[in-house]
């Protein structure tokens, strides 16, 4: 009988991603505060978001979603067609960009590694221990 059964296996994995998004989330909090205002006056307006999400990220606790939106925009100007903020990441100062990079290969790094090591212990379980 082995010893890590899949219970187990899916709490360890829960875990270690709600461990990466707990460490993440103060990083978060300070990207949102260290959001170069010239940003926001040009692009957090009228002809790029509509009324009701200007309203919506304005206030809490969807503030920092629109951070998140930002910084995935300055890692990927593409996928910032849709709203016409491809060229968003000019103006975005270089160090800005780079933690925003950081963060986003933090996030889906523990979310890659949890996944690798839930199914690792989930298929190898009963070698480990």
């Amino acid at each position: 009988m082995p010893l890590i059964t899949g219970e187990i296996t899916f709490i360890i994995a829960i875990a270690l991603v709600f461990f990466g998004l707990f460490l993440l989330g103060p990083f978060l909090l300070l990207m949102h505060f260290l959001m170069p205002r010239v940003i926001l006056d040009k692009y957090f307006c009228e002809p790029y978001f509509k009324p009701l999400e200007l309203v919506l990220f304005t206030g809490i606790p969807y503030a920092p979603m629109r951070t998140i939106m930002f910084m995935w925009v300055f890692v990927h100007p593409s996928l910032g067609k849709k709203r016409g903020l491809c060229d968003a990441y000019k103006i975005a100062p270089d160090w800005y960009r780079y933690l925003s990079l950081f963060y986003y290969i933090a996030l889906f790094g523990s979310v890659v590694i949890s996944m690798a090591i839930f199914i690792g212990i989930y298929v190898y379980g009963e070698f480990l221990l």
